[in-house]
């Protein structure tokens, strides 16, 4: 099971978040439980009997039905109603990332992991959809016969159908087809063996290898933030001033952002960042505040920037001072229509 999941802020301000949340608490409360799904994949496709969505909500049946419809309707997922398999559609883009790079091992895993997945009518449109992004291989070679499912399983997984400590996602089968004496919960949540029952006689092979590959990557997630955080700390090559040139900018940008834009956090800018915001500061406004706050009071003339846009989405200070979009900015590319000639800077940034 995934110790985590990432989920974007600005869900809620897309278009899809938005329609859910218009939908009701049924659709958001399900939404949310697919993206934590405690038997998600971080490809987005996962067997999900609705039994397993109503008893983690804590809907009753007939309002997860609800809510799942109505996710669907906002083309937020899929169901495969014979297979009990959800495909949650931008849920890979996500957990995984946007694009891989050929050398990215990622790759490798994205595809051990398709391969794992149960049988349904997702398979072929989430190949069609991630198939360049994540670089996988043709469908000729991942395809699989649904002739027979057993068989199926048992070239995938190396584990026998009918073992009845195979896991739920990977064979398909229902509660009612585990064995009468075997606690449910125990099947319930993914595990490979009953809660509570006789020790299984072996592990599939494949789930151990798949869940130490989630616990390896997990911790080199978690050793790279550390690693960075470290690096934030020591890399600086100034004393950090309380009132350097990059807090009062900072300060400044607070106090000028008001509810629109996102607020900068004084305690998190050291080291390169500090030394980034400090040169622009010297190169793009003489060094002078007064410039810097009156550029960021014309931010709020401008509509894109300002969140008119279809994701209603709005800049940080880190942002905007990228030499690419600040030299945008100062020419007048934001201001409802492009500008043409000298750029457009305010008088007293002259």
């Amino acid at each position: 099971m995934r110790q985590y999941g990432k989920i974007s802020p600005l869900f809620w301000q897309g278009k899809t978040g938005r329609e859910i949340r218009q939908r009701g608490t049924e659709a958001t409360l399900v939404a949310l439980y697919l993206m934590t799904s405690p038997h998600a994949t971080m490809l987005g496709i996962y067997y999900l009997p609705i039994t397993y969505l109503a008893d983690d909500t804590g809907l009753s049946r007939e309002a997860a039905w609800k809510g799942l419809r109505h996710c669907i309707e906002a083309d937020f997922c899929a169901y495969d109603e014979d297979a009990q398999v959800v495909w949650v559609y931008r849920m890979a883009k996500f957990q995984v990332a946007p694009s891989l790079d050929p050398k990215d091992t990622r790759k490798k895993r994205v595809v051990e992991l398709f391969k794992a997945l149960p049988d349904c009518k997702h398979l072929r449109p989430f190949w069609e959809m991630y198939q360049r992004a994540f670089l996988m291989p043709p469908w000729e070679e991942l395809a699989r016969s649904n002739d027979d499912p057993s068989e199926g399983h048992e070239s995938r997984g190396g584990c026998p159908s009918d073992a009845p400590w195979h896991a739920p996602w990977m064979g398909h089968r229902t509660r009612e087809a585990w064995p009468a004496d075997a606690p449910s919960e125990g099947y319930r949540s993914g595990a490979t063996c009953p809660i509570d029952g006789p020790p299984m006689p072996h592990r599939c092979q494949e789930q151990e290898q798949e869940q130490e590959q989630e616990q390896e990557q997990e911790q080199e997630q978690e050793q790279e933030q550390e690693q960075e955080q470290e690096f934030e700390r020591h890399s600086s090559l100034v004393e950090t001033d309380p009132v350097s040139p990059a807090r009062a900018m900072a300060l400044v940008w607070n106090e000028e952002a008001g509810e629109v834009f996102p607020k900068v956090r004084l305690a998190r800018i050291t080291g390169r960042r500090e030394q980034t915001f400090a040169k622009r500061l010297r190169e793009d406004f003489n060094g002078d505040l007064e410039q810097w706050r009156t550029f960021c009071r014309s931010l709020h003339g401008m509509p894109f920037l300002r969140g008119d846009n279809d994701r209603r989405w709005t800049p940080s200070m880190d942002w905007v001072l990228k030499p690419t979009n600040l030299t945008k900015i100062l020419e007048g590319n934001y201001r409802g229509r492009p500008r043409e000639g000298k750029p457009s800077i305010p008088t007293t940034l002259m």
